[in-house]
Order: structure tokens, then sequence, then C-alpha cells
């Protein structure tokens, strides 16, 4: 069975046109992919729908970031500096493992890399850029600011050669 695009799946479910879709994919060239932020911020789509979209083209469950709050324990299992690297936040320990935030939650060098790290399983959720680095900003206290260190997305994780 052929995996969805994130822009197919959008279209399919009435949430955008064609020529939105079209209009983001253009308005992206030349630059990192992130499709659904792009169509978000454009208004074309609204984050309840974009983010049922994702989860299910990735087949990972949204956190958002802004209403968690995790233990001093939690935080201290990670590094702000690899948090910030990897664009992931950690959110919760469930038995032997940590819940984290990740913007691109089907990267399997990165939650190996992190359960290697904090010696816990790893159970990846997926959550937007922006929320992720917010988090961190409030709850490892400052830093070198988030917003200057180049970061992949897990949007465009979801998507093909177009952005579809």
């Amino acid at each position: 069975m052929k995996k969805k695009k994130l822009g197919e799946v959008l279209r399919e479910r009435g949430q955008i046109s064609p020529n939105d879709l079209a209009d983001a994919v253009l308005g992206q060239q030349g630059k990192v992919g992130r499709l659904g932020e792009r169509l978000l911020e454009r208004g074309v789509v609204v984050k309840a729908d974009l983010i049922s979209a994702i989860e299910e083209v990735t087949r990972v469950s949204y956190v958002d970031c802004s209403k968690v709050s995790p233990s001093n324990t939690v935080l201290s299992l990670l590094p702000r500096e690899m948090a910030v690297r990897c664009c992931v936040f950690p959110v919760k320990l469930e038995g032997t493992s940590l819940l984290i935030a990740m913007a691109e939650p089907q990267n399997v060098t990165v939650t190996d890399e992190i359960g290697f790290k904090v010696g816990k399983n790893i159970l990846p959720r997926f959550a937007f850029r922006n929320e992720i680095l917010a988090a961190i900003s409030k709850h490892y206290g400052a830093g070198d600011a988030p917003e200057s260190i180049p970061v992949t997305s897990g949007i465009e994780a979801v998507q093909d050669d177009h952005g579809q």
C-alpha cells in the first residue's frame, strides 16, 4: 500500500485546494521544505486539521509542548544542547521509556542517539519545530538563541520532492 503524502491527505479531506497546494509548493522553491508550516502560516489550513493530517501520514501522535511541564529529573536526562541540535523536547518518563516531542519523529538516527545518551527507550511524538524551541527556552532557560541554530522540521519528512 502506497504511503500518502501530506498534501495528498489535505486535498482528499477538502482542507486545501489543488491551487493552495501548488501555490505553497511554488513558494517554497529553493527553501528548506516545511509544506505544512507554510500552509499554516498562510492561513490556508487550520492547525487542528494540519495536525490530524500529519498524524495520519506519520502515524505518530502530536504533543503540544506549550501544555507540558516536565520534571527536573526528565529535563536533566537530555542536555539542552542536544535538545536544540536534534530539535527534541523531553516530555515525561513512562516506565523505562522517555517520551519526547520531535520535529522529525520518524528520524531513527536521532531517536537512537537520544536513547543511547539517556539510557532509555524513546517514545517519539510529533511537535512543531517552533513549539519545541519555545519549550526548550522556557524549561531549560536562556542559551544560544534556538532560532539561530539550523534544524530541520519533521514536516518536510512527510512530503515528496514536490512538497506533496
